[in-house]
């Protein structure tokens, strides 16, 4: 879409911005994984108490 051109254009100008993205893209990616089997684990034991 034309937004999508428009942050590649604003990414392409700034390096610095577009690093920082790609960390921060990361850094979400990581805490999903690390918190995701826990908030199934946590369901799945407060399924088996009731």
């Amino acid at each position: 879409t034309g937004l999508d051109m428009y942050w590649l254009k604003q990414g392409d100008t700034s390096g610095t911005a577009g690093f920082g993205w790609l960390v921060l893209g990361f850094l979400l990616t990581v805490l999903v994984i690390i918190l995701t089997p826990r908030v199934i684990l946590m369901v799945y034991l407060g399924k088996q108490v009731l």
